[in-house]
């Protein structure tokens, strides 16, 4: 399975995944994440191994196959070694031939996707079963010759047809071809678009016609309603309007005979050379992939963006995961914002989707004002207490007032869910740093975390973004009682070009600090600068 296959699975299957790189391996790039998915990767970087390995050390689960980090970034060979308990392997060779679905390897990512809901239940957002009345496919291009290989925008005026023969490697959803008007929108004609079999005087399977106004280099697109084996041949054929002027309407070429399994065609006779044709391949999937999805959430209330990829109207039934929930799913319901149609209550849903259609599913929580009004007493006087403290950060000032304004404006579910907000926010308060030039000193700084209750926070793990030094990141050390320590030394910092002494120099500009820490009882940022 490579990436571009896995990717799709999870797609498909309605698992939010994120790409990491070798950068944010290198430089705790993982704060945050759970589990990392590494199928496929054979040659890894000794730096980026040693960030897996840290985040492995940390709490987080790899999941590796057998050819995991064989090679070294320059393909030397390694040697076998224990990376943890908390890699976890997966035996590929046992799911080989699975070829069940389009050559994909569905049970393979099953033995994934649960590893992966098995350490992190909440991984699943949604739970969603989609019917659809015919299999669902996606389109996979393969050309007669790629875009920048066309140099002939042969002119269809004054021919009674010009074609191309083509062999189809799989069954095709849709044939296209592009269109030269020669710079200029033609308003006044068109042309008829078909597609044959065999060749100029096979049967029609499609027909389409292609109206006015037509814009340059416009493409056009015919479906085909029918499955042939590989290896049948079509006949693309455009047929233009009666007097059409010299260069209104062309089909783009190319002016020697490159395209090897046909060949193109002037009033139903061969010439040497070839026209550009698109052949969108079905390449089925299952039937989940019939709908995209994407969750987003404010904490407390959430929306679920449902997205139909076919050419069928699917029925939907969806459920989103309880383990996400902060209240019990019968406080909520369902609304379609689109349409505005309510839905249902409870955490299920159901819908139906026409062709490439999309909707966007609001799951509210039933939140009043005696209940906002409770929790805006529960946090007033904690956060007049971290406020004078010193530990009140930007963000959770922000968040408390943004929560009053939606009080006062009546708007009880927002106001709720940015309360609860504040209340997952971690304190942060500076106890010292040294403010010298870092070209000289580096960077050093002592800060303490405590959580709204003020209790210590002693399980987070903060880093800290350096801005502008793209790419240098450090961690803070754990030094008790809610304290954590960073230190850069000043020969770890980037050297900057002088432009005036034509060479490399420390850096000894101004500075950002972008601190974000994490733990059990919540998130915290703040930016500190100098």
């Amino acid at each position: 399975m490579q990436w571009l296959e896995l990717h799709r699975m999870f797609t498909w299957h309605h698992i939010p995944a994120m790409f990491v790189y070798d950068w944010h391996l290198v430089n705790n790039g993982l704060l945050g994440y759970q589990i990392v998915v590494s199928i496929a990767n054979d040659i890894v970087p000794e730096d980026a191994l040693t960030g897996l390995q840290r985040f492995a050390t940390s709490g987080g689960v790899v999941i590796i196959d057998n050819a995991f980090a064989k090679y070294d970034e320059l393909l030397r060979k390694r040697e076998r070694r224990s990376l943890g308990k908390n890699f976890l392997t997966i035996d590929t060779a046992r799911y080989r031939g699975d070829a069940r679905n389009s050559n994909y390897s569905n049970a393979l990512f099953k033995r994934i996707a649960h590893s992966i809901e098995e350490r992190c239940p909440q991984a699943r957002y949604l739970h969603l079963n989609v019917t659809s009345p015919a299999r669902p496919f996606i389109k996979e291009q393969f050309r007669t010759l790629e875009w920048a290989q066309r140099n002939l925008p042969e002119d269809m005026s004054g021919v009674r047809s010009l074609g191309q023969t083509v062999r189809i490697p799989a069954p095709l959803g849709s044939v296209a071809i592009s269109t030269p008007t020669y710079h200029k929108r033609v308003t006044d004609y068109g042309f008829t678009l078909r597609v044959r079999l065999g060749g100029p005087n096979g049967a029609i399977i499609a027909t389409k016609r292609i109206a006015p106004p037509i814009a340059d280099n416009a493409w056009h697109e015919i479906r085909i309603g029918r499955e042939d084996p590989a290896n049948t041949v079509y006949y693309i054929e455009a047929i233009p309007d009666a007097n059409l002027p010299k260069q209104t309407i062309g089909w783009w070429g190319r002016n020697e005979d490159i395209y090897p399994d046909g060949s193109a065609f002037v009033n139903g006779e061969p010439v040497p050379y070839d026209r550009e044709v698109v052949l969108n391949v079905k390449r089925y999937i299952p039937t989940s992939g019939a709908l995209e999805s994407f969750v987003l959430s404010d904490g407390l209330n959430f929306a679920v963006v449902l997205i139909n990829v076919t050419e069928h109207t699917v029925r939907v039934r969806g459920e989103l995961n309880a383990n996400l929930l902060p209240h019990s799913p019968t406080r909520y319901e369902w609304h379609e914002l689109i349409t505005g149609a309510k839905l249902n209550d409870g955490s299920q849903f159901a819908i139906d989707l026409g062709e490439h259609a999309t909707a966007v599913v609001y799951f509210k929580c039933r939140t009043d004002a005696d209940e906002v009004r409770e929790l805006i007493n529960w946090l007033k006087e904690r956060i007049r207490r971290l406020r004078s403290d010193g530990y009140l950060t930007p963000v959770m000032s922000a968040l408390y007032d943004r929560a009053m304004e939606h009080y006062l404006m009546h708007r009880y579910a927002k106001a709720g869910a940015l309360l609860l907000r504040t209340a997952n926010q971690l304190g942060i308060r500076i106890e010292s740093v040294r403010r010298n030039a870092v070209s000289r000193g580096g960077i050093r700084i002592i800060l303490s975390l405590r959580s709204v209750n003020e209790d210590v926070i002693d399980d987070a793990r903060v880093i800290a973004e350096v801005v502008p030094l793209f790419g240098l990141t450090g961690q803070f050390k754990h030094i008790g009682n809610g304290k954590y320590e960073l230190r850069i030394p000043a020969n770890a910092m980037p050297l900057r070009y002088d432009y005036t002494q034509q060479r490399y120099v420390p850096y000894d500009g101004p500075i950002e600090l972008l601190i974000h820490a994490f733990s059990s009882r919540g998130d915290g940022g703040l930016r500190l600068s100098w």
